[in-house]
């Protein structure tokens, strides 16, 4: 059985976008009004700036329990309803579901 290069390039691009379809979009958004913010991260990765630029929120994963985040360089879990003091700013974890998390962001 002979397998053409033309069949090969075929099965390997179905391959990688089968692959690819699989891949978590990232979604933020923020709305601020004076010091306080409310911020909703989706999927693993997904990243806000605030206070021009001075800070910094990435969630690195929530499994609807905990929300594990990157604030700053510095790491910080928190459930939902908890409150975090981190850098600056005062976190608190208002909703946590499975890999996203809504935030509100006092600085």
């Amino acid at each position: 059985m002979s397998v053409s290069l033309r069949s090969l390039l075929a099965i390997s691009t179905a391959l990688t976008f089968a692959a690819l379809s699989g891949c978590t979009t990232t979604t933020h958004s923020s709305s601020c009004s004076n010091n306080e913010c409310t911020v909703n991260l989706n999927g693993a990765g997904a990243d806000t700036t605030l206070y021009g630029d001075t800070v910094s929120i990435t969630l690195d994963s929530a499994d609807g329990d905990t929300a594990e985040l990157t604030v700053n360089r510095e790491s910080v879990s928190c459930g939902e309803g908890e409150t975090k003091n981190v850098e600056q700013v005062e976190i608190t974890c208002d909703t946590v579901g499975d890999d996203e998390v809504e935030l509100s962001v006092v600085g």
